[in-house]
């Protein structure tokens, strides 16, 4: 992800909120340094302020030219409020637009879900033999018979195989999956985790004792 804001304090607590989600994020305060990042790098989604002080141009004319090069998804975080703003803001096609202040717990819940209806319309999954497929909710066995599963255990699964190889703490994958729900509860995620197993098979997620878990390349 790009966010283009030019106030230090907003830009480094929304890309830290971001990050601890498990997304990879770049930061400019300068409009004209985020159109050279997205011709040298393939972004998922711009969060662009409209208001940029003492640049040339504002986000949204940034978002406006690099969409011109690349269709690639935005959303608008600023404090101009005006119908004339957000007007700009629809017709340039904007995702959503929020206004200052706002509330960082539902922006990124809002980016989060965004990405997620993204990863499970374009993905599906092969692994160890099975065919995963998260926009149908269904698993594909190595028979050839299908299983559902339902949409949180289905989350977790998509989370841990797009960091397969990679050890996913309880921690993180709580924040990932259930962080409007406060305080983490390791029985839901033991929980979870388990409904998994029962249609993957337990030999598909490992379990790395009093860290988290893996799921492995075979």
């Amino acid at each position: 992800m790009l966010i283009l804001e030019d106030e230090p304090v907003a830009r480094a607590v929304l890309k830290k909120r971001l990050e601890l989600q498990g997304y990879k994020v770049d930061d400019f305060d300068d409009p004209e340094e985020a159109i050279i990042a997205c011709d040298e790098y393939d972004y998922d989604l711009l969060i662009f302020d409209i208001t940029i002080h003492g640049a040339l141009i504002d986000g949204l004319e940034a978002a406006s030219i690099i969409r011109r090069k690349k269709n690639i998804p935005f959303i608008l975080v600023t404090g101009a409020d005006s119908s004339d703003a957000r007007l700009r803001g629809l017709q340039e096609g904007a995702l959503l637009y929020f206004t200052k202040p706002f509330s960082y717990k539902e922006l990124v819940l809002n980016i989060k879900n965004l990405m997620d209806n993204r990863v499970r319309k374009s993905h599906e999954y092969i692994h160890a033999g099975y065919k995963i497929e998260p926009l149908k909710g269904t698993i594909t066995q190595k028979d050839g018979s299908v299983e559902t599963l339902s949409k949180i255990p289905m989350q977790v699964l998509t989370y841990l195989l797009d960091h397969k190889d990679q050890i996913v703490t309880k921690k993180e994958l709580w924040e990932a999956i259930w962080s409007e729900h406060g305080e983490m509860s390791e029985d839901i995620i033991n929980t979870t985790i388990n409904r998994i197993r029962r249609k993957l098979g337990r030999e598909v997620i490992s379990t790395i004792k009093n860290v988290g878990y893996e799921i492995r390349e075979y």
